[in-house]
């Protein structure tokens, strides 16, 4: 199993990279004593298989996780994460956020077209 861990000096810690699928990854991150677990993959698959096994690893850990599609967020909070953040759900708020921000800059007059 290919591993790198190299430093990362903004947070004065290791960055890791590597199959977190991987149990020995996951160790070797520390994540048997992390505060806050990040899973930012797009497989769903693996992603829940992290989840799965992190959790087994550190029961008390914040377990975020960034998923492709709401469908997903169901089966993530029952494999054990504690938030979910759809990237669907984001990108629809970014829009409604963007189009609010244009429609701020309308002159009052103009009439709102849908």
């Amino acid at each position: 199993m290919r591993y790198q861990s190299r430093a990362c000096p903004a947070a004065r810690e290791k960055a890791h990279a590597g199959d977190a699928r991987d149990q020995e990854i996951l160790l070797r991150a520390g994540v048997d004593k992390a505060a806050v677990i990040a899973i930012a993959i797009s497989d769903a698959a693996a992603a829940e298989e992290i989840i799965v096994k992190a959790r087994k690893l550190n029961a008390n850990a914040h377990i975020i996780i960034r998923t492709l599609f709401i469908s997903e967020i169901e089966i993530m909070e029952e494999l054990g994460a504690d938030e979910i953040i759809p990237a669907q759900w984001e990108a629809s708020m970014q829009l409604s956020k963007r189009a609010m921000a244009a429609f701020n800059r309308v002159p009052e007059k103009r009439p709102l077209t849908v």
